[in-house]
């Protein structure tokens, strides 16, 4: 394995940077916080990103050649990280391969689920409802009172809001579906790169669900990003209502991530 510093292993994954614009933006994520400890190496087929975040460990393998095999790369994470979460992206490889890869890591790690992301690169500008609109610092108090029930891993609606409105964090930006002053849907993105912006999170109120109001926020967003000069990336949906979402507005498979837990 040949180590790379944070800045090569950007400049190598900027060849594909569609497929790795998230991977990209969770090492701008890394380089950021001071919490992080991370090591970036190569063994010529393929990435290994392994950090350390609050005691948890991760590594991330990103193949970067179809002729990518695992058998040396699965050695040298089970024996060098054999309680870490592992990602492997395999959009890259023939059937044959990701099925030995998915078998060959699951004799050491529980395999979870596959992560899928989603990418928009039709031009064409959708028509955004005047309901949806982007937030600004005076929908302060409609956002943070809305009926949200706070789920694990978000952060509280307060946080989110001074982050991607008040201080712009990443290109944050918020679009609101408004009924009579009421915030009843919300749409987070942020600029991933310079090329590619990515959802954030989705929501509906529970009452308004199947009412149109997802796709509304959708064609916002698509609106938004390329207005940017950005492509639209969907990544990781978590509910099927999500992913059909991204693909009846004309989103396509982009990436798949295999994940592991130890």
């Amino acid at each position: 394995m040949k180590t790379l510093t944070a800045g090569e292993v950007k400049k190598l994954l900027l060849a594909d940077e569609a497929e790795n614009a998230v991977n990209i933006d969770e090492i701008n994520w890394q380089i950021r916080n001071p919490e992080v400890k991370a090591d970036y190496y190569d063994n010529g087929t393929c990435l290994v990103i392994a950090d350390t975040f609050r005691g948890e460990d991760f590594v991330k393998i990103i193949p970067t050649s179809r002729d990518f095999i695992p058998d040396p790369v699965f050695r040298y994470v089970s024996e060098n990280h054999p309680n870490a979460s592992v990602t492997i992206d395999v959009q890259k490889l023939d059937e044959e391969t990701r099925e030995d890869t998915k078998e060959l890591f699951s004799e050491k790690y529980h395999y979870e689920k596959t992560y899928t992301d989603y990418l928009r690169t039709d031009s064409a500008v959708p028509a955004v409802n005047t309901a949806v609109r982007p937030l600004t610092e005076t929908d302060r108090d409609a956002f943070v009172s809305m009926e949200f029930t706070r789920e694990n891993f978000r952060p509280p609606q307060e946080i989110l809001f001074d982050s991607y409105v008040v201080r712009k964090t990443g290109s944050g930006v918020i679009l609101g579906y408004f009924e009579n002053g009421v915030i009843l849907g919300y749409l987070a993105y942020y600029k991933a790169t310079d090329a590619y912006c990515d959802v954030d999170y989705i929501w509906v109120a529970p009452s308004k669900r199947q009412q149109g109001i997802g796709h509304m926020l959708a064609d916002a967003y698509i609106a938004g990003a390329l207005t940017d000069n950005t492509l639209p990336i969907w990544s990781n949906p978590r509910t099927e209502i999500s992913s059909h979402l991204a693909l009846t507005h004309g989103f396509r498979l982009n990436r798949e991530t295999l994940y592991f837990k130890p």
